[in-house]
């Protein structure tokens, strides 16, 4: 017991005489880190002595990338010759900043066990107080502390002779710097940019949590899953592109986010004004009219038919810009839902049957649409489980690509598809099967994104569309001709009402064929269409007595010589967002081997006539039918709507427009609103039939209606439903007065709204 005692005795002493020692130690190194630090700053101090520089502002950038994609920057200013002033952040390859990328801090931290933020802001201060050093400042990351010394010894130097021009600086091992000019342009952002890009690398919110929300679209899963990113704070940009791709699961025979186009329109609340971004893609490089005009290839279905899809393209590019939450995240519902089965609905079983011979031709196609070999039947249970694998390829290569910066990892996504596994089997595919498809055609494809809007002011509210080449122009010319008619004392379903907008789409859609392509290949005269002086001259070609016929008079007179398979949907978010959008994939059944994805057959909307101005041409993107609008009340969102069908498309929209504009209805009644469809042009798609005709829908018209608009001449018939309406009006975002319009033709169809 003694000696135990003893022992503890001893061992409490040494403990007492170690502690005693590693305190001295800690004392020694704390006043030698101090004598040290002194001592720099002093040798600095005395070294900058003496030395003139010029007050001012320098950038510069390291010459080499580290092995997360992330590129050191710096910024000194100057006055009287001394650093005042330091800003230090890296900046990832598409012009992240990471102190605003919170998941790659996190990720960096977890590897190195070093805060790099922390990091950073000490090396800041260190820079300030030692006038261009770094002073004791370390950091377990490999070469941050030398690359901010490295650049911030040449930016002194540059300040010597007064030359602020951004300089990339030698650092130490070298590398593939990113571009100057987008380094530049990254580490000197608008202060709305540079919002943006916080809320997209997570470290700002999207906005105030104030306002109401809404979702619409022709099949509930799709509102449901938008429903849930938008209660969980998603942006209008996270939860339309969550419904994209539910809608490619559970509706992929009429609109695909992977097999098709789309156009997309969304009025940012940060900078309070509409952006279009352009998701369609070109025809590829080896279509020609000849090899169309040959066997009369136009007729027959399969991938031939088909241009590069652009929606992928366009919906990354919208995460990109307004985005808020992880792509994966955002995937997850589709993915889940094509793995475990979704529901086969009556609108699906309207089109299957007349297609199910030639899905029976692609073994693929069907394994997903006739399991056993057998039509399913409404209600039953199919699954894709190709495409679920697909999609979670591209989660995965965004996942592995978030420590580089959001943005980056989201163009990894764009790259597994457009330059990786998705394009490789589509490419396979398409060689096995007659088609045209080279994979330059996929990874050269980089004419997508934001693009500007074109707009027009009809009584005070500013309408916009997508610009070519959508054909979306022709609802607003058709608006523009109708302003100068008095409504105030008609009734929507009159026939005086239904004849000017009958003429009016006419008009605007023999304007659509002559003028309206692709601007990369014509020259699309959009301001003189939309013109007063041409608005006018059509104007003054309306007749309440008569009615225009096929071929209708070039009013403008430059024309060159002449030589409901869709999906439209729409949300609001609590922030004041609002995203339209209409795609496309032509209504087909055709998945592209084993990637699970719906192919579209657009370039059947093209010409095989060399004198047709949409005349196929490789590389030429299709004219295309999808063109959603949004409307601006006083500068804030109201009205945000669509309508599916080919030509139908504008015209749906004029109609519903009006009917909300004009003769004050609910949405929902405007959508329930009797529809009809005028035609005094060749259509859109093949086989490009050009007559004159005003289609009622069935059963839907009073007999004097019909009676008073064939005494006008107009060829009148009746004819199904066209295509599908969805819409949101937005009466007062702060209260949640929000009000949706689902297409009530459709059983699916739905809409929800969320109130603060």
């Amino acid at each position: 017991m003694r000696d135990m005692q003893k022992n503890r005795s001893i061992f409490a002493t040494y403990t007492r005489n170690s502690r005693s020692t590693e305190r001295s130690k800690r004392i020694f190194r704390a006043f030698g880190t101090f004598f040290v630090t002194a001592f720099c700053v002093m040798l600095v101090l005395s070294c900058n002595r003496g030395i003139d520089r010029a007050d001012g502002v320098y950038r510069g950038y390291a010459d080499e990338v580290n092995e997360y994609g992330w590129t050191a920057a710096l910024e000194l200013s100057l006055r009287d010759g001394t650093v005042v002033d330091a800003y230090l952040d890296m900046i990832g390859n598409q012009g992240e900043l990471l102190r605003h990328e919170l998941y790659a801090q996190q990720a960096i931290e977890a590897e190195y066990g070093d805060p790099i933020i922390s990091v950073l802001d000490r090396l800041t201060e260190a820079i300030v107080a030692t006038n261009g050093g770094t002073g004791s400042v370390s950091s377990s990351i490999p070469g941050l502390t030398e690359q901010f010394r490295s650049l911030s010894t040449a930016l002194l130097s540059r300040a010597e002779t007064g030359d602020t021009t951004p300089v990339l600086v030698e650092t130490g091992a070298g590398g593939s710097p990113a571009p100057a000019d987008l380094l530049e342009a990254s580490f000197s952002p608008d202060a709305r940019t540079d919002l943006r890009r916080a809320v997209r690398g997570g470290t700002a919110d999207p906005g105030v949590y104030a306002g109401g929300f809404a979702a619409v679209a022709s099949h509930y899963a799709a509102v449901d899953a938008a429903m849930d990113i938008l209660e969980a704070g998603g942006t209008a940009a996270d939860a339309v592109f969550t419904m994209a791709t539910m809608i490619s699961v559970v509706e992929p025979f009429l609109s695909h986010a992977l097999g098709g186009g789309s156009w997309i329109l969304y009025f940012d609340a940060i900078d309070g004004n509409v952006h279009a971004i352009d998701g369609v893609g070109p025809v590829p490089m080896a279509a020609t009219p000849e090899f169309f005009q040959e066997n009369d290839r136009h007729r027959t279905n399969g991938i031939h038919r088909s241009n590069v899809p652009g929606a992928w393209a366009g919906y990354i590019a919208l995460l990109e810009e307004f985005g808020s939450l992880p792509l994966d995240d955002l995937l997850a519902p589709a993915i889940d839902t094509a793995r475990n089965g979704f529901t086969v609905t009556s609108q699906m079983m309207n089109w299957l049957p007349s297609r199910s011979s030639f899905i029976s031709t692609l073994p693929d196609s069907a394994e997903v649409f006739l399991p056993g070999g057998e039509l399913p039947e409404v209600g039953d249970t199919l699954v894709n489980e190709n495409l679920s694998r697909t999609f979670e390829g591209l989660a995965d290569a965004y996942r592995s690509a978030r420590i580089r910066g959001e943005r980056t990892a989201l163009r990894s996504s764009l790259d597994y598809f457009y330059r990786g596994p998705v394009a490789e089997e589509i490419v396979r595919f398409s060689n096995e099967n007659g088609g045209l498809f080279a994979l330059t055609d996929f990874s050269e494809f980089t004419d997508f994104g934001l693009v500007d809007p074109i707009s027009i002011d009809y009584r005070g509210l500013q309408v916009f569309q997508a610009p070519p080449n959508s054909q979306g122009i022709t609802q607003l010319q058709a608006l523009r001709i109708l302003e100068g008619f008095d409504f105030s004392e008609r009734e929507a379903l009159d026939a005086d009402s239904i004849h000017m907008m009958a003429e009016a789409i006419k008009l605007a859609f023999a304007d659509r064929n002559r003028y309206v392509a692709d601007p990369a290949f014509v020259d699309v005269p959009v301001d003189l269409l939309l013109g007063d002086e041409h608005i006018r001259a059509q104007r003054d070609m309306i007749s309440m007595t008569a009615s225009l016929e096929h071929p209708i008079d070039d009013v403008l007179g430059i024309a060159p010589a002449s030589g409901t398979n869709t999906s439209t949907f729409h949300v609001v978010d609590r922030y004041g967002n609002v995203a339209a959008i209409t795609s496309s994939i032509g209504a087909s059944f055709m998945i592209a081997g084993e990637t699970g994805i719906t192919f579209n057959e657009r370039l059947s909307f093209m010409e095989s006539d060399p004198d047709d101005i949409n005349r196929i041409e490789p590389g030429k993107k299709v004219r295309h039918s999808a063109g959603p609008y949004l409307v601006l009340r006083e500068g804030a969102p109201y009205i945000a709507g669509g309508n599916t069908g080919a030509d139908f498309q504008p015209q749906g929209q004029l109609q519903q427009f009006m009917h909300i504009v004009e003769f004050g209805m609910h949405p929902q009644d405007a959508v329930d609103m009797p529809r009809f469809q005028p035609q005094a042009f060749a259509a859109t798609n093949f086989p490009f039939a050009a007559q004159t005709r005003l289609a009622l829908e069935q059963d839907r018209f009073p007999q004097e209606v019909w009676d008073s608009l064939e005494a006008r001449g107009q060829r009148v018939e009746w004819a199904g439903y066209f295509g599908r309406q969805n819409v949101i009006v937005v009466e007062d975002h702060a209260s949640g007065d929000i009000l949706t319009g689902a297409e009530s033709r459709e059983e699916d169809a739905r809409g929800r709204v969320g109130r603060p």
